[in-house]
């Protein structure tokens, strides 16, 4: 037997993610372990289609009682997405439930492969518009630990488990390993990916958080697999790129928040609302400096202004204090986030960051390039 693993596509950085704080539920004692009384549900088999994202929202539903959810509306729907292709970001699928909502699965049975999916997806959609809004949900955000994991589960919330799965990890051809574990890692490297993959967080006992997975119920215990809490902190430890798992929540409910004002997204790029008019230059938020061009586009990367260099992450945040390494070269930031120049004395030693830009034999040293020189002054890098 063999399953789609494919389908989960990353979530691109958000600004609007770190804005979320799920700690302000009451840090109550958890119980050691627990299941939810779910006594009609059944488990789903996604098959030879990239739907593992709809599958687990739908799965997520199911859990609470709600009747068997669509899975096809979910995975074709993508007003909220420039993303087209096979599979699906979970955020964008979110998105989507919180605007329009989601029918049952005998209100929309359709369960196909894209573009076919989004082109009978936007047939109904102005149809079982109505239908689906009532089962819209509220609020969603990441969940970054295990123990956040297990509180929005007993709390009565949706969880969502994205897992960036390797060899190693499971089992996948006979699934008589229902445990995924971190993956092997020799010699700096962890072995090869075998794609990404959405399931619905069910309950949880010590160390393990317990999942139902839509490869059908031959799979695994029963169609349940139980997902490792190392998972969460393994390629941080390891220095892997790539976080394996990527871990949301949501709250059901009929109507979604509405923000007077905030980040929000226009044409595929940021933009920020104070309440009266879209931002233009700086704004902080969240203990973050954003830069809004003369547009209201959120900027990113190098960028002079006011004659200053400043350098922006990719999800937007300006980086204030630091060293940056950007082409092979790094410079420094100072406090209030502009390039150095020139001799500076950084912790305990010093050194030179070069003033102009500069061309050398054959390599050009940028402006603000840290230059380092052999004990005859020869210029190295």
């Amino acid at each position: 037997m063999t399953y789609k693993i494919n389908g989960l596509q990353p979530s691109p950085p958000d600004p609007r993610d770190y804005r979320v704080v799920y700690g302000a539920l009451e840090k109550a004692a958890l119980p050691e372990e627990w299941e939810p009384d779910a006594p009609d549900f059944v488990i789903h088999n996604q098959g030879q289609i990239n739907s593992c994202v709809g599958h687990a929202i739908a799965a997520a539903y199911e859990i609470k009682g709600n009747p068997k959810m669509s899975f096809g509306w979910v995975y074709g729907n993508r007003r909220h997405t420039d993303y087209t292709g096979e599979g699906m970001i979970t955020r964008d699928a979110l998105k989507g439930i919180q605007k329009e909502g989601i029918p049952t699965l005998a209100e929309f049975p359709h369960d196909k492969e894209v573009p076919e999916i989004i082109t009978l997806f936007e047939e109904a959609a102005d149809r079982l518009l109505a239908a689906a809004q009532k089962y819209r949900i509220g609020p969603y955000y990441r969940l970054e630990t295990p123990e956040e994991v297990r509180r929005a589960m007993f709390e009565g919330k949706g969880v969502l488990l994205g897992l960036f799965l390797l060899d190693g990890m499971i089992d996948m051809q006979e699934g008589t390993n229902p445990k995924i574990v971190p993956p092997s890692f020799e010699e700096g490297e962890a072995v090869g990916s075998i794609g990404g993959h959405l399931v619905a967080g069910w309950g949880y006992k010590k160390d393990w958080i317990k999942i139902p997975n839509s490869w059908d119920k031959e799979w695994g215990d029963n169609g349940f697999g139980y997902v490792s809490d190392e998972l969460f902190t393994w390629s941080e430890e390891h220095g892997f790129p790539v976080p394996l798992v990527e871990a949301w929540g949501f709250e059901f409910g009929t109507e979604p928040i509405q923000k007077e004002s905030g980040w929000y997204q226009k044409d595929g790029k940021w933009r920020y609302f104070d309440g009266k008019q879209d931002v233009v230059g700086w704004t902080e938020d969240g203990n973050y400096w954003y830069y809004l061009d003369i547009d209201g586009n959120m900027v990113t990367g190098w960028q002079k202004i006011a004659g200053e260099w400043y350098f922006f992450q990719n999800w937007g945040g300006m980086v204030a204090s630091g060293w940056v390494k950007m082409d092979g070269w790094w410079y420094y930031l100072g406090e209030d986030g502009k390039m150095l120049t020139g001799y500076q004395k950084i912790g305990s030693e010093t050194f030179y960051l070069n003033q102009k830009g500069t061309k050398v034999d054959d390599f050009y040293i940028p402006t603000g390039a840290c230059v380092i020189t052999d004990s005859r002054g020869n210029i190295l890098r």
